[in-house]
Order: C-alpha cells, then sequence, then structure tokens
C-alpha cells in the first residue's frame, strides 16, 4: 500500500507526457515537471505563503512542492510526497484563523488600531484571479 500511494505521488511520468505535449505545442511550460516550487520559512509561514501562492496565480492549479526553511535559514529535509503539503496546509489554516496577537507572523504588529487590522483582515480573504 505504502509504494502504491508513493509511485502516484512522486511518479512524475505523467507530468513529464504533459510537458512534452505542451513542448510540441509551443505552449509555455515549467521546466520538466509541471510542480510549483515555494520555500516557507517556519517562522513566516502566513506571510511567506500568501507572498508566494498569490504570485503564482493560474500555476496554482498544479501540484504544489512545499520545501521549509528553518529559523537558521537552512533547508529542511524532507522530500514532499505529500505529507509535507498537508502539514503545511495544516499550519498554514492555523495560523490563519488564530488571533493576530498570538500568530507568530503578526507579533510585530500587535499594537496595531482596530481600524487598520480590521483592514488587513480583509487582506486575509484575497483571491487572486
Amino acid at each position: 500500500l505504502l509504494q502504491v500511494e508513493k509511485a502516484k505521488t512522486q511518479d512524475e511520468s505523467e507530468d513529464m507526457r504533459a510537458t512534452m505535449l505542451a513542448m510540441m505545442r509551443g505552449e509555455d511550460f515549467d521546466g520538466a515537471t509541471s510542480r510549483v516550487n515555494v520555500e516557507i520559512r517556519r517562522d513566516m509561514l502566513y506571510h511567506d505563503s500568501m507572498r508566494q501562492l498569490n504570485q503564482l496565480g493560474p500555476k496554482l492549479k498544479k501540484k504544489v512542492k512545499v520545501s521549509f526553511i528553518n529559523q537558521h535559514g537552512t533547508p529542511e529535509a524532507g522530500i514532499d510526497g505529500g505529507g509535507v503539503f498537508k502539514e503545511f496546509l495544516d499550519d498554514l489554516i492555523k495560523d490563519a484563523f488564530s488571533p493576530p496577537s498570538s500568530s507568530p507572523d503578526e507579533s510585530a504588529a500587535a499594537d496595531l488600531s482596530s481600524s487598520s487590522l480590521s483592514s488587513s483582515a480583509l487582506q486575509l480573504f484575497a483571491v487572486t484571479p
């Protein structure tokens, strides 16, 4: 069962076929894989996520490969076969819905007035076309 799941999540032969077809049609492609790589600092998880994921636009429909950067600025060991992405989503949702004063990303902005806080709260639900 583990090998079957690993084959499904790490087999990029379908991605390669799609890339080759895109090349033959003269369409835009992003290298040898249709995965999009994002590097997320754990201590700035929400900020990095919003910045990088919003910049992806239509590419967000592709598979997203997450690499975490630790507090020392070095990449954490781990292969994203789905587990790292799940951990990323769990942590992102937890940070997004936690009160601003308890969020590590918002600790520097703890003294914001309620009016500026409510305007920044609207950005939580911004949708990129």
